[in-house]
């Protein structure tokens, strides 16, 4: 709306294509080739992930720059997809948090499928290195921002508070679900199935609301 021109580079397990979404173009990137010392690697996979997908999309934008000089690279610390890029950048980079692995980690009490042993150390490692490397970095909350300065060692006022944007749009009302839950109350949770979200909490104040609250479902 401003007359910015945006693209969005994102991640595929299939064959690399560029497409069109919501009128922005969306380049999908497979993830890129390591050295040989990369079999070094085989008690941290996911960190091993992270560097082949980093080291791919720091090769598209430096050659999408030479065609299309864009002003800003902004990406999330997940994943690091900017470690290699924010070493030499070409352009001014922001990194945006959204849940550091260490966090989640934490908060999902150290159950992440598919991790080894070594992939909390270095991955962390890696998007912690993306953060600092960056000229601008925020937050969407205020209490995000004080876990990631207090586990990465950085003053809270280093880390910008930028909300998440959001528009409501116009819906529906579909009468057939409202139908289902008329004069009666129910309890409903929406998240992913992880300790993070919180699900746990909810279960343990169960009982003692179905004691207050019988005819809830």
């Amino acid at each position: 709306q401003s007359g910015h021109e945006v693209r969005v580079v994102s991640w595929t397990k299939h064959q690399e294509r560029t497409e069109e979404l919501d009128g922005f173009p969306v380049h999908r990137l497979a993830s890129g080739k390591l050295p040989l010392w990369s079999f070094l690697l085989r008690g941290a996979p996911l960190t091993r992930d992270c560097l082949r997908f980093s080291f791919r999309v720091d090769r598209f934008l430096r050659t999408l720059y030479r065609d299309w000089p864009f002003d800003i690279v902004e990406a999330p610390e997940s994943l690091a997809a900017l470690h290699h890029w924010s070493k030499r950048p070409l352009c001014p980079t922001v990194t945006r948090l959204y849940t550091p692995f260490l966090l989640r980690y934490r908060w999902n009490q150290g159950r992440t499928p598919g991790a080894g042993p070594w992939d909390l150390p270095l991955r962390n490692c890696l998007e912690r290195s993306q953060f600092l490397a960056s000229c601008g970095r925020c937050s969407p909350s205020r209490a995000l921002a004080r876990e990631v300065g207090e586990a990465w060692r950085m003053a809270f006022e280093q880390i910008a508070l930028l909300p998440n944007p959001f528009q409501l749009l116009p819906l529906e009302e579909d009468s057939t679900v409202a139908d289902q839950f008329e004069d009666s109350g129910f309890l409903l949770f929406f998240g992913r199935f992880e300790p993070r979200k919180g699900f746990q909490v909810l279960a343990e104040a169960g009982t003692r609301f179905l004691q207050q609250y019988p005819e809830a479902q």
